[in-house]
């Protein structure tokens, strides 16, 4: 299980420069202007981005059991294959011990919110609280929804239902970007005080921002500027 994010000099292309960080287990605001790397540094953490330089180490409770990100070697063999056993394991333990929300939910059109996040996390390898997730789905005002197709949803519903599958399964690393930005006020303050609650029971949460108040829930603080994101 994932404790500790360490990234080490990583970059993609002209998107991202050098950057080193540790992601700890608490709450931790990344802040900067748009087009600064925020989302290409999201998308590297959780692997939808493949590194240019650099290394990301997802560390458990001691460094044996830590599994690590790092650019592939280009070999004759690769050039054949869709995908490498690397970034194939890379992605399923990601899957299991993560949660992603992205700036625009992308959920599947032929599934209610009940399946995508039962069905699809269960094939992720994640053994789930129903009651936990009744909570969620309470706590979001999407329970109504329960039943309804992605397609049969409004945006901002689309987005807590994004939301609620990124929490489901307890993760040890969260990476949220901009996640209540297509949100009302009082349903974004349910969402950062869900967020602080896994936070306080041990989970590295990494929350993309531009809204200033979210830092009153930070526990650590990273900032973004021309393509490099330090510690502020």
């Amino acid at each position: 299980m994932i404790n500790i994010l360490q990234a080490d000099g990583i970059s993609f292309h002209d998107q991202l420069k050098n950057s080193s960080f540790e992601l700890k287990p608490g709450f931790t605001t990344l802040m900067g202007p748009s087009g600064s790397g925020k989302t290409t540094c999201a998308r590297l953490l959780i692997g939808a981005l493949s590194l240019s330089t650099g290394e990301v180490r997802y560390l458990a409770n001691d460094t044996a059991n830590e599994f690590r990100i790092s650019p592939e070697r280009q070999t004759i063999g690769s050039r054949f294959r869709l995908e490498s056993n690397q970034n194939r394991n890379v992605k399923k333990y990601i899957a299991r011990y993560c949660g992603y929300v992205a700036q625009t939910p992308e959920l599947p059109p032929d599934m209610t919110v009940k399946e995508y996040i039962y069905d699809v996390r269960t094939t992720m390898g994640n053994k789930l609280d129903t009651q936990y997730i009744e909570l969620l789905l309470e706590r979001l005002d999407i329970a109504k929804n329960a039943n309804k197709l992605a397609s049969e949803q409004s945006g901002g519903e689309q987005q807590r239902t994004a939301i609620a599958f990124a929490l489901a399964n307890k993760p040890n690393l969260l990476v949220a970007d901009e996640p209540n930005a297509s949100l009302d006020s009082v349903t974004g303050e349910v969402v950062l005080q869900l967020a602080r609650s896994l936070a306080n029971q041990g989970t590295s949460i990494l929350w993309i921002t531009h809204t200033k108040e979210h830092q009153d829930y930070a526990d650590n603080r990273l900032s973004a500027r021309d393509g490099e994101v330090y510690e502020s």
